[in-house]
């Protein structure tokens, strides 16, 4: 079959503690959302994510990755990340709203993040219908913006920047932020205590 495009949805700013709600797959076949608790019981879905021959457009692929690594899954086969291709094209386009995203570059049938989840002490899980609708149009949105995206990056010469180096990098990072870092308990309380020894001394010649 064809590419599709794949946007997990997850509820939470921070993607390492994120709820995962499920998949928006959207192809030449239609428009399907998948709640995420079938991934540990359909096999076909576990295969079709982690095969590196299906290709697959994505929204981010390193928040991807983590979340379905956590969980002992994994994605393969993504040939366009809508994010790190945005990313290139205007440095400004980062971690923001994907509304916000899409609007750059003229496309505004997706709702803002806000009116989804909502915001500050009102935001919440909001129905089934509500977030599965929202995940669906951000799926549409990456296919309908993709050959727009990737002719920009050719004719920006970023083409190989994105699919060589970018793209491959999106999953060591993800590998990494899974990994974490040992650290030196005992070094880093070390250095504590001398820091604040420091931080004292400075005080009191600053109040003599």
């Amino acid at each position: 079959h064809g590419p599709s495009t794949v946007v997990l949805e997850s509820y939470g700013d921070n993607y390492h503690k994120a709820q995962p709600l499920g998949f928006a797959i959207v192809n030449d076949r239609g428009h399907y959302f998948i709640p995420y608790e079938l991934i540990y019981q359909s096999i076909d879905l576990q295969i079709y994510l982690s095969d590196p021959k299906q290709e697959k457009s994505v929204h981010d692929a390193k928040q991807m990755s983590v979340i379905l690594q956590k969980d002992g899954f994994s994605i393969e086969g993504v040939s366009f990340d809508l994010l790190l291709a945005a990313y290139l094209l205007n440095p400004n386009n980062t971690k923001e709203d994907f509304r916000v995203i899409v609007s750059s570059f003229g496309y505004d049938d997706v709702p803002y993040i806000e009116e989804v989840y909502g915001k500050g002490k009102k935001k919440k899980n909001p129905e089934k219908q509500v977030y599965q609708s929202y995940a669906i149009k951000k799926a549409i949105a990456i296919s309908n913006l993709q050959s727009e995206l990737t002719e920009k990056l050719k004719e920006n010469n970023q083409w190989e920047l994105f699919s060589e180096i970018e793209l491959p990098l999106a999953f060591v990072l993800s590998d990494m932020e899974q990994a974490g870092l040992k650290i030196d308990l005992p070094r880093l309380n070390e250095m504590d205590e001398s820091l604040q020894k420091r931080i004292d001394k400075l005080t009191q010649e600053i109040h003599e």
